[in-house]
């Protein structure tokens, strides 16, 4: 009975410290300086990979992930000092952050069964416009892998 009634004393310890938080430092998570989630970029980058008849190849097929090709984009672009977002990239930048990460892409053993064929790697832009969400598709680079 008394640890049931300890526990609920230090529950509502903890609520109350964590309400006085959020009333001395504003609605920010969990008392962080910078407020998280208060604005979202007008745009989202998707990456893919198609052959060279435009079929989408899943990306377990290449052991690799979309998410991984997005990290690459943008670890590729702070090395680089490239800007990036909201399609800033312009065509040359964009041909060598792709041909960058289709050496990575490709430098995996793993993928050797894919050594003779061309393929493209693309992006998707997404973004939002007069109440709309529109996107746009960008060939980044075509590699044949010879």
């Amino acid at each position: 009975m008394i640890k049931k009634i300890i526990r609920k004393l230090i529950s509502f310890i903890v609520v109350l410290i964590y309400l006085v938080g959020v009333i001395l430092f504003g609605e920010v998570h969990p008392f962080s300086k910078f407020p998280m989630y208060n604005s979202f970029a007008n745009w989202s980058y998707v990456f893919y990979v198609t052959d060279v008849n435009d079929s989408l190849i899943p990306c377990y097929k290449l052991n690799t992930t979309c998410g991984k090709l997005g990290h690459n984009f943008y670890a590729i672009c702070s090395k680089k000092n490239i800007r990036y977002g909201d399609g800033l990239e312009s065509n040359l930048e964009l041909k060598k952050i792709g041909f960058e990460m289709m050496q990575l892409l490709l430098n995996k053993p793993e993928n050797s069964l894919r050594k003779k064929e061309k393929l493209k790697l693309w992006r998707t832009i997404f973004y939002y416009k007069n109440d709309s969400i529109l996107h746009k598709n960008q060939l980044i680079y075509e590699s044949n892998m010879e």
